[in-house]
């Protein structure tokens, strides 16, 4: 109630024809993602805790599937995206999304939102 996203799935169309089924609950264990590709599928266990644990799961059509790991000093995923994120301002470092991939990517947020007849959320634009 009261506009809660408690579960939500929404079928999401990109440029070139390739689809993609977006699953999320607030009711599930885990952070996963699943995608099944034209070779093969690929699933990240604890993609957003993978300094904790986590593994990606490879399956390649017509090659055995593979489990790996990817740690590196245990930083976490916001530490990291920190790290990025200063050497982009303090030295000019590439930084891997821009502004206008965060704009894209919350207007297909809100476009969720609108299908699931929640409506899009709150700006918070001038909350400091």
């Amino acid at each position: 109630g009261g506009g809660a996203d408690v579960t939500t799935e929404a079928l999401l169309a990109f440029d070139g024809g390739a689809t993609a089924t977006l699953r999320s609950s607030a009711l599930s264990i885990g952070f996963d993602l699943h995608a099944e590709c034209e070779h093969g599928s690929v699933t990240v266990r604890n993609y957003l805790f993978p300094f904790l644990y986590h593994h990606v799961y490879v399956a390649p059509r017509g090659a055995p599937p593979r489990y790996e790991q990817h740690y590196a000093g245990g930083e976490t995923t916001f530490e990291l995206q920190l790290q990025a994120f200063v050497a982009a301002v303090r030295r000019g470092a590439t930084y891997e999304t821009t502004a206008a991939d965060a704009e894209a990517n919350m207007r297909v947020v809100d476009a969720i939102y609108d299908a699931a007849g929640l409506g899009a959320r709150r700006s918070r634009a001038g909350v400091q």
